[in-house]
Order: C-alpha cells, then sequence, then structure tokens
C-alpha cells in the first residue's frame, strides 16, 4: 500500500515545470481531462459542492474541486489526470498538470493564489467573510466583498445608510440636542424628534428649537408669529388667548 501511494505521488510531481506555492508543489502547464458531472450538486447546496453521500444529516459534505469528486459525486480523478483544476465557466475537471491561469498546487487542487478565496496568496489561507459579505482574494490578499446596500468597515459589512460607520471613511455620526443621527449617501446628519427643528441649520447643536413654543419657528422653521400673538402647541394664538390644552 505504501509503495502504491508513493508511487502515486511520484507521478504527480514528476510532471512538467513545477511552481512552488507555500510547501506545496505543482505542474505550471498540463492538459485538462474534462470530467462528468451528476445530479449531486442541487441548488440547495452552495457552488462547489455537493450532497454525494446522500446524507442529510451533514449537508453539503463533498467539495468538488477535490480529486475525490472533480466537478461532479461520481467523477474520481485517476492516476493519469489526477489533479482537479477549476475552469473558465466555474466548472471542475480532471488533469495531468496545472494550467498557466492555475498554476499553483496545494495538496492536489490547482489555484490561483492571487485569486483563491481558499488559497489567496499561499496555501491554506482562508479569506473570511461575514454577514452580508464574502472573502475575496484579489492579488493575493483578502478582503471583504459586501453584498449590494453595504459596504466593509473593518472586516465587517455596514449597510450604507448606517450612522454608526458612515461614508467611505466609516465614520461614526453624532447626533445633537432633540434628534438622531443619520447617514445619506455616505453624509452624516440628523433628523429632528417630533415638535424640535433644526431652524438655524447648525447639525452641532441639533435640533435646538420648539416648534411648539418659538415665536419665531411657530409649527415649522421660518414660519414666525404675528406681532400681538404668541406660540402655543405650534399655533399663533392672540395674546391672551388660551389653547385647548391650557
Amino acid at each position: 500500500m505504501r509503495r502504491s501511494v508513493l508511487a502515486f505521488l511520484g507521478l504527480v510531481l514528476g510532471i512538467g515545470c513545477n511552481i512552488v506555492l507555500g510547501n506545496e508543489r505543482g505542474d505550471a502547464l498540463g492538459t485538462l481531462d474534462k470530467g462528468e458531472g451528476d445530479d449531486h450538486e442541487t441548488s440547495a447546496c452552495a457552488k462547489g459542492f455537493a450532497d454525494c453521500n446522500g446524507d442529510a444529516s451533514d449537508g453539503c459534505e463533498a467539495r468538488l474541486s477535490e480529486p475525490a469528486h472533480c466537478g461532479g459525486c461520481t467523477t474520481a480523478c485517476g492516476a493519469s489526470s489526477p489533479l482537479c483544476v477549476s475552469e473558465q465557466d466555474g466548472h471542475f475537471s480532471c488533469a495531468s498538470g496545472c494550467p498557466r491561469e492555475a498554476s499553483g498546487l496545494c495538496g492536489y487542487q490547482c489555484v490561483d493564489p492571487k485569486t483563491n478565496a481558499a488559497h489567496c496568496g499561499e496555501c491554506g489561507r482562508i479569506c473570511p467573510g461575514a454577514q452580508h459579505g464574502e472573502g475575496v482574494c484579489r492579488d493575493g490578499d483578502c478582503r471583504l466583498q459586501c453584498a449590494a446596500g453595504y459596504h466593509a468597515c473593518a472586516m465587517k459589512c455596514f449597510a450604507v445608510s448606517d450612522p454608526t460607520a458612515c461614508g467611505d471613511a466609516c465614520k461614526p455620526c453624532v447626533a445633537g440636542a432633540h434628534s438622531t443621527a443619520t447617514c445619506d449617501k455616505g453624509a452624516c446628519g440628523i433628523a429632528c424628534i417630533p415638535s424640535f427643528g433644526n431652524c438655524d441649520g447648525d447639525v452641532r447643536n441639533g435640533c435646538e428649537t420648539s416648534l411648539l413654543e418659538d415665536a419665531k419657528h411657530c409649527g415649522g422653521c421660518g414660519k414666525p408669529c404675528a406681532p400681538s400673538t404668541r406660540c402655543v402647541g405650534g399655533i399663533c394664538l392672540p395674546l391672551g388667548a388660551r389653547s385647548a390644552e391650557e
């Protein structure tokens, strides 16, 4: 058994021009052997995985980028084409060596260390994901790619309208008096609570004006009461008159 394993490894490692990636070696050139897929890779499985043992308790346990299930549950790579490589259409097939576009060998898998999120820059370096985002590999560096409507801040995905991480700088927005913080198109702002207004236009002091009592802004900013009247409950009343609440 040991001799057969060593012979198999010798076949893999002795092909073509080798490239070192981490502690693994790979063939830089090779011809592809198209493998046939099957219907075990269902829509219930994440892309690149399949339920090959038919056991629902362990989910989609088979990684279709590995030689034992290369591109499909029933496709195992043989001695003449022992590697499992990714094609341009995203499917996997058996090959005798690694193609130029995926010239690094990690175990028995050909990868592009500049773009492979499971082997980013080196074998085994996995790019972590996050809620509302996934880890991606760009030029050998891990990055977080967030879903539409979210943006990355400190390896987390925040809604673009989240005032705790606003804009490209991920700035926390601060609310002033009688207001709540907002984030709109990457810029911090405030929203006034009912009955108050930001009548001076300065977000630093929040919504400083009472629209129920201020005679210069009665019921709304820029709505002054006439002389000999006062602002009561947001309504201008004659001096001496009482509102229903008084």
